[in-house]
C-alpha cells in the first residue's frame, strides 16, 4: 500500500509529464497494455510507465507482454 501511494503521489506531482504506457495491477504486480483484455475486468490498475511498473516489481503480462 505505501508503494500505491508514492507511485500516486509520484503521478499527481509530475501532472502530465510522465509518459503512462501499461496499466499496472497493484494487487498481482503485472503489467498489461492498455488495450489488453485483461484490463476491461481489472478493478486494482493504474496507468503508469513501464519502467515504474518494473520498478515495484512488476512482471509483464502473459498475453499481451505489456507491450504497445
Amino acid at each position: 500500500m505505501k508503494k500505491f501511494i508514492i507511485v500516486l503521489l509520484c503521478v499527481l506531482a509530475c501532472g502530465g509529464a510522465m509518459a503512462y504506457d501499461v496499466m499496472y495491477n497493484t494487487k498481482t504486480r503485472v503489467y498489461h497494455n492498455p488495450s489488453c483484455g485483461s484490463v476491461n475486468n481489472c478493478t486494482n490498475c493504474t496507468r503508469m510507465d513501464s519502467s515504474e511498473a518494473k520498478r515495484l516489481g512488476g512482471r509483464p503480462c502473459g498475453h499481451c507482454g505489456g507491450k504497445k
